[in-house]
């Protein structure tokens, strides 16, 4: 006899309709009465799933036949299914429990299928864990006088699923009937999964993981844990926030004021949502305003233009890494304009740093809404396929003033204007439930071409029609999904943005910002020393900088064609790393009378950074640069130093470094070094720095103030105090 059960679903408005069919042939040796059965089925099975429910597994696999099946469905698009291995049995049903209830047993013969209801996790083969609500369908058979489990089915249980079983024998009519075609699948709607990954275990003082469909979680110290919730479809980036994930999902809607008054809850709503699917990581956004339009500040479109942050705007930063340093910082206002950061060490923001992301924004009665894509492919993070990043958000409203974060920040920490919590890493949220793609070869070639052809009968010999060309390649290989290689032939900079003009009245040559593609990427790695979080940290304006990458390609205002070279950053573990090698090739001068100099000589620039995390802010580092052509001496001259910073409580630093240069020639007095002490709180601080630059110590691809200057020398301090504001409540 043949016999099935037919699982239907709904949909939502404008979704085709689909089904999902179980077949079991079960062949009947002969059909005995239901009458007659000593234990009903029923009881057998509730039973079995009471032991389950106790954690009895013994008790719940004696129901089992000798080599009875699991087989489990793992996505609700894919209709394939997995045995679980007979010895993984015990293991992967361990975690499930039903709530106990009315049960419905289908007989058919010695053969009886009972299809329910259960929720817990499921193992899944890449390695992660699946959680959420599951079809239970069990096929038992009779065997001396008891019902053995002979097979068990788990597939995904979507919201507003039911269950019909079909219990009529197949006559001979319907069993010559071919059998329905397959569904047409059902379009991928961003809508939340069914089933959502289990999280991963959390460090000690975490707020616990929010149970689904919880979303956040927080302790009493303003620490919080969130939930980034799987889709089953990518979201429309849009502004719109029309999507079925909105209403199925509570949003992050209790945000917590830094400033002006610091702890309480925000003045204005702030409802916001983070996602993913297969490629992307959406943040979204609804924006409530208590005033209208014309009242809100936003007058700037400009990319990564300073004005953005002084204007409303919300922003989120991901420290993918889980180290509580370093993060990607993205914020946006009203009018959609696009903010991007790399934060290196809770500061040294890179503004220069552009990767691919979208956002869009909209308006609805009460205030505006945002939605940010984010691929994945775009930023950098841990092995593995199960994630635990860190996570905040931020809300700033400016004609109040006010500034907002999903977890609770200092106003020692935001500053003087608000703007540097969101990069105070230490204080943000974990991010649990973030399953990433596989990184596969990743791998970006972008090879350039230049032709020209030119006509000149004022030159001897003249020219006519002279062709001339050149090209070069740059390729960027993620090595792992931690560590990129990006290598250059032939170097060209024709489309870099050009710096902005400054005036200098002073002695002291100007620094300029990179911003030269191949050198922006983690450029952060490689500054040393290294700077802490919201004091400005040591070094500065006065400290040497071993290594400054605007040397390569320039000499004496003039350029220098890069032959080639390769830079490879990321993270191993807890160690930043960086190192980079390029090769500039020769430039030659002929004067008047046709004779020949060497302007620049070839010349090959390397430099490897390491900077290795200790305790819970803090890290120690090391760093060699070599330029194999001094610019004072024959030979080369290279950069040997170490440093440190330490980060105490939240507003408490002592940082330090030491370095030194080797010239041919110069042997003494080629050393500099600093300490600083620094306590940064909200009403009160103080900072005391000492500073020695000796007069030989020049690092030849770096910056150094000139020999002879005071600010080679120096100790200062500083301290401030303030009153409580009334208006702040402090």
């Amino acid at each position: 006899m043949s016999w099935q059960i037919e699982k239907r679903r709904r949909v939502g408005v404008g979704t085709a309709a689909g089904s999902f069919l179980v077949c079991f042939a079960l062949h009947s040796m002969g059909v005995r009465d239901a009458a007659a059965q000593e234990v009903p089925v029923e009881d057998e099975v509730r039973g079995a799933l009471t032991a389950l429910n106790a954690g009895r597994m013994d008790e719940y696999l004696a129901h089992f036949l000798e080599g009875a099946r699991v087989l489990v469905t793992y996505h609700e698009d894919n209709g394939g299914s997995s045995q679980i291995p007979p010895e993984d049995v015990r293991a992967s049903l361990s975690k499930l429990t039903w709530t106990p209830g009315e049960i419905i047993t289908q007989v058919f013969g010695s053969n009886a299928v009972t299809v329910l209801d259960v929720a817990g996790a499921i193992p899944s083969p890449d390695g992660g864990t699946m959680l959420g609500r599951w079809r239970y369908a069990e096929l038992r058979t009779r065997m001396d006088g008891d019902w053995k489990i002979a097979q068990v089915d788990l597939s995904p249980l979507p919201l507003g699923n039911t269950v019909t079983l079909s219990g009529a024998p197949a006559t001979a009519a319907t069993a010559a009937q071919p059998a329905p075609a397959a569904p047409a699948p059902a379009p991928r709607i961003a809508k939340a999964s069914a089933i959502q990954p289990t999280p991963m275990a959390l460090p000690h003082g975490v707020p616990p993981a929010p149970i689904w469909p919880a979303v956040i979680s927080r302790d009493d110290a303003g620490n919080a844990t969130v939930r980034a919730v799987r889709l089953d479809g990518p979201i429309e980036v849009d502004g719109r926030l029309d999507e079925p994930v909105y209403a199925e999902v509570p949003p992050l809607d209790d945000f917590i004021q830094t400033l002006p008054v610091e702890g309480v809850p925000a003045t204005e709503l702030t409802e916001a949502w983070i996602t993913y699917d297969e490629d992307n990581i959406y943040v979204s956004a609804r924006i409530h305003e208590e005033v209208p339009e014309s009242e809100w500040t936003a007058n700037e479109m400009r990319r990564d233009a300073n004005q953005v942050g002084n204007n409303d705007n919300f922003g989120l930063t991901f420290d993918t890494y889980y180290d509580r340093r370093n993060a990607y910082f993205f914020y946006t206002n009203p009018l959609g304009a696009m903010v991007d950061v790399q934060v290196t060490n809770e500061g040294s923001p890179n503004f220069d740093w552009n990767p691919v992301w979208d956002v869009r924004t909209g308006r609805w009665e009460g205030g505006w809404t945002v939605e940010i894509k984010l691929p994945f492919k775009s930023i950098r993070y841990s092995p593995g396929s199960s994630q635990l990043w860190g996570v905040n958000l931020r809300r700033a409203i400016r004609r109040k003033n006010e500034w907002s974060h999903l977890t609770a920040v200092s106003r020692a920490a935001a500053g003087a204007t608000g703007r540097n919590g969101i990069i105070r890493m230490s204080r943000a949220a974990t991010l649990v439930g973030l399953e990433v793609p596989p990184t596969g070869f990743a791998i970006d070639v972008k090879p350039y071409g230049i032709a020209s052809l030119a006509t000149d009968r004022t030159v001897t010999p003249a020219l006519e029609n002279e062709p001339d060309g050149d090209g070069g390649v740059d390729v960027k290989w993620g090595i792992t999904q931690n560590l990129a290689l990006d290598l250059t032939y032939n170097t060209d900079f024709a489309q870099v943005e050009v710096d902005e003009q400054q005036i200098n009245l002073s002695r002291f040559s100007l620094t300029f910002p990179e911003k030269r593609e191949f050198f922006l990427e983690s450029r952060g790695i490689f500054s040393f020393p290294a700077v802490a979080a919201g004091t400005g940290g040591m070094g500065g304006g006065t400290a040497p900088q071993p290594f400054y990458s605007r040397r390569i390609g320039l000499e004496a205002g003039r350029l220098v064609p890069i032959l080639g070279g390769g830079r490879l950053t990321g993270k191993v573990g807890p160690v930043d790393v960086g190192a980079l090698s390029i090769q500039t090739g020769e430039v030659e001068d002929v004067d008047a009378l046709g004779n020949v100099s060497t302007f620049a000589p070839l010349t090959n620039f390397t430099v490897v950074r390491l900077r290795a995390d200790v305790l819970a802010r803090s890290n120690v580092g090391a760093l060699f640069a070599r330029r194999s052509r001094s610019l004072v001496a024959s030979g080369s001259n290279e950069t040997y130093g170490a440093d440190g910073l330490f980060a105490f409580f939240q507003d408490f630093y002592l940082s330090g470094y030491y370095a030194r240069t080797q010239t041919r020639g110069v042997s003494t007095n080629n050393q500099s070094y600093q300490g600083r002490i620094a306590w940064d709180g909200d009403l009160q601080g103080f900072s005391a720095t000492h500073l020695l630059v000796e007069d030989d110590f020049n690092p030849r691809w770096g910056s150094c103030v000139a020999p002879g200057s005071d600010r080679r020398r120096s100790t200062c301090g500083r301290a401030r105090a303030r009153r409580r504001s009334r208006s702040s409540g402090r």
